[in-house]
């Protein structure tokens, strides 16, 4: 969307390739580029990465940190906060305003823009001025979204903690177990993508079954933040609590309730946060697997791109505003609850 055909990458090369071209022997070489470069760099990772354990003993509130005190420490601060503002408070803040912001020229004005607020964006979302047999109004895309991040959320959950748990007990297949769920995060959502249509495309009226393998593409996507979330919190238990557990008259099977689940149920709720927001915002493999009348929010922000004219970019303004505001709310929720199960145990 930035960059231009005189900037493209590898990633979004293989998009055009398949979706716009359908050359597929094209795409998949890329994707095969791609993916050796992705092994690579994963092996030098796992090769000179030194494992480090989270300490389990909460740190104080404050701990560590301090006010800058010289001139030069408090012209960083500054300098880098205002960074941060340019680069990621502006352009949320443009999107919310560009929503609900209708720009026209008054030529009695003399040329000069004029704005004024309005609401006819989100208005337009829920009106088929097209007629299209494919129209799906924001309710449904948000339906389709928030569904697909529980589920992808929830299986990354489950499988991360299972890997994680293996790699614990067994330090030998650690390595290349890590190795295998981290090759995600180096390959692109794009060639994952390409990577179930080449597979399942084949199978007989595999296109109506296309929608029950994205929650699956993102909780793959997920699963390399799930597990480096709580990998290092669960190698961190030191093994004499499970024996004071189990001197203690703790059942040697329900140790992992009533010792390991409580120490890492944090990390398990952050990581949980990571998956639903990488679920909600995923486009590159969606792309490949949605179906016209299933579309997810980033799915059909593309779409309402696509189409010329300002009200269709208001309303792809409009329907990005809903995403950031849903991801922002969902942050929210998860965080309040941590803070009110935090107090309850105090």
């Amino acid at each position: 969307m930035m960059g231009g055909a005189a900037f493209t990458t590898i990633e979004v090369e293989i998009y055009i390739q398949t979706m716009q071209f359908l050359n597929l022997k094209m795409a998949g070489i890329l994707s095969l580029i791609q993916l050796i470069f992705s092994m690579l760099l994963t092996f030098l990772s796992l090769r000179f990465s030194s494992d480090r354990n989270v300490p389990i003993v909460p740190v104080i509130e404050g701990e560590g940190l301090r006010k800058p005190d010289s001139f030069l420490e408090k012209s960083f601060v500054y300098i880098v906060s205002m960074i941060l503002v340019v680069l990621l408070v502006s352009p949320t803040v443009a999107l919310l305003l560009r929503s609900i912001l209708s720009f026209t020229k008054g030529y009695s004005t003399g040329g000069v823009t004029n704005w004024k607020l309005t609401l006819e964006s989100y208005r337009g979302l829920f009106i088929n001025e097209r007629h299209s047999l494919f129209f799906v109004p924001p309710i449904t895309a948000l339906k389709n979204s928030v569904l697909y991040a529980v589920v992808s959320m929830t299986t990354a959950l489950i499988i991360g903690t299972m890997v994680s748990v293996s790699s614990s007990k067994n330090k030998q297949s650690n390595k290349y177990l890590s190795f295998l769920v981290m090759l995600p995060l180096g390959t692109s959502a794009v060639t994952l993508g390409l990577g179930y249509l080449s597979a399942f495309s084949s199978v007989p009226n595999s296109i109506r079954w296309f929608p029950v393998l994205i929650p699956m593409a993102h909780a793959l996507i997920a699963l390399p933040f799930v597990i480096r979330i709580i990998q290092p919190v669960i190698h961190s238990i030191p093994n004499n609590l499970h024996e004071a557990a189990v001197t203690l008259g703790v059942p040697e099977r329900q140790l992992w309730k009533y010792v390991d689940l409580p120490l890492i149920e944090k990390s398990l709720a952050t990581a949980a946060i990571y998956a639903f927001a990488i679920s909600l915002g995923e486009f590159g493999a969606t792309s490949f697997l949605a179906r016209p009348e299933y579309p997810t929010l980033p799915v059909a922000i593309f779409r309402y791109l696509n189409l010329p004219g300002g009200e269709n970019y208001g309303k792809a303004m409009a329907m990005a505003s809903i995403l950031l505001i849903i991801c922002g709310a969902g942050f929210f929720i998860i965080e309040h609850l941590q803070i009110k199960m935090k107090g309850e145990k105090q």
